[in-house]
């Protein structure tokens, strides 16, 4: 239960983020052509711009993107979106 509640924050953050690129084509594409051109800071900068505060990791590779949202010491949320 306490690890469901931690979770919470992490979760309306998510929440944020994937309302963020679903509503914006201009928004997706940077972060897209970010990661394909291998910048991880600019894919950070533009997540951390949508307002995204938890300690975030990303991966990306060739298909997409993974982007974990992270509450210290307890758990996590992990986006996984495929390129299109």
């Amino acid at each position: 239960m306490s690890s469901a509640r931690a979770l919470r924050p992490a979760l309306a953050e998510a929440g944020i983020l994937a309302n963020k690129i679903a509503g914006s084509r201009d928004f997706s594409k940077q972060i897209m052509d970010a990661a394909q051109q291998s910048k991880p800071d600019a894919v950070r900068r533009l997540i951390v711009s949508a307002g995204i505060r938890k300690n975030v990791q990303i991966t990306y590779n060739p298909d997409g993107v993974t982007i974990d949202l992270a509450e210290q010491g307890c758990c996590k949320v992990s986006l996984s979106m495929r390129w299109r």
